[in-house]
């Protein structure tokens, strides 16, 4: 919001100038747009710029114990950009369900490629790192960012590397570093609807003694097919199962509770 304001106001004050370079006419108006449209694209440069002198200051080889709120604050200021360039508003129904304290693991649906950043800014008053594929760690200037803030890569054509994943993403919460996120579907939904759950993304709550926060992503289907047009997408927070009640439980039968209570949202 703040970038738009910014735009418009050196737009107007830039149109006012050249209008009154050239004497008054009407047909000077035009200047009033593209002048806004020049700063937009020129802030969001400056910043993209900015951000990515700053990434050039993370060690992508160095294993970072914790996060700091300078690159946490960092990420949620530049995912709100990101979601308000798109269109995107997110809404928080149920947040008076989390937990008060202690980190946890947070599993939802997944069918957009930005659910990740409704996920961490609908839950930005506690951090919420994901476990991810390697790919997007790739990703210039963002997989940098992803690796200082403990998002983890996972290899799932390798079930050893996996297991590997899913323990240092257990340590992290134990340690109480970060909560962290997974799509237990493994992938984004091609059809909107709710796909398969892979059991072994609940290993990390039993491993990590945490509790299970379960929400519903509603809205980002149809997001993601009118992109730049305003549309309100809903993190709704359906509950949490306590550690208690799943420390007895099959993985296999957490998957069928958390995927039952998602599809009944």
């Amino acid at each position: 919001m703040a970038a738009y304001i910014l735009s418009f106001a050196l737009g107007i004050f830039f149109s006012v100038i050249e209008v009154i370079r050239l004497g008054w006419d009407w047909k000077l108006l035009i200047f009033i747009p593209l002048t806004f449209i020049a700063c937009l694209v020129g802030v969001f440069l400056i910043f993209l710029l900015t951000i990515w002198l700053i990434s050039l200051t993370i060690d992508v080889n160095k294993k970072y114990d914790a996060p700091t709120k300078f690159y946490m604050d960092l990420i949620n200021f530049t995912f709100s950009y990101v979601l308000l360039l798109i269109g995107v508003k997110v809404r928080i129904v149920g947040e008076e369900k989390l937990p008060k304290n202690g980190r946890f693991l947070v599993v939802s649906n997944h069918v957009a490629a930005f659910d990740p950043l409704v996920v961490i800014l609908g839950l930005k008053k506690t951090w919420v790192s994901y476990v991810s594929k390697p790919e997007n760690f790739k990703i210039p200037i963002v997989g940098r960012y992803m690796h200082r803030c403990l998002h983890l890569p996972i290899d799932r054509d390798n079930p050893r590397n996996a297991l590997v994943t899913i323990n240092e993403a257990a340590d992290q919460i134990a340690r109480g570093a970060v909560s962290m996120g997974i799509f237990p579907e493994g992938t984004r939904s091609k059809t909107g609807e709710l796909g398969e759950f892979k059991n072994g993304a609940f290993k990390i709550a039993q491993k990590a003694k945490c509790p299970i926060v379960v929400a519903a992503i509603k809205g980002m289907d149809r997001a993601k097919h009118r992109l730049f047009l305003p549309t309100t997408v809903t993190l709704n927070i359906l509950g949490v199962l306590p550690y208690s009640e799943t420390a007895e439980m099959r993985t296999a039968d957490i998957s069928e509770k958390v995927r039952s209570m998602i599809l009944t949202a």
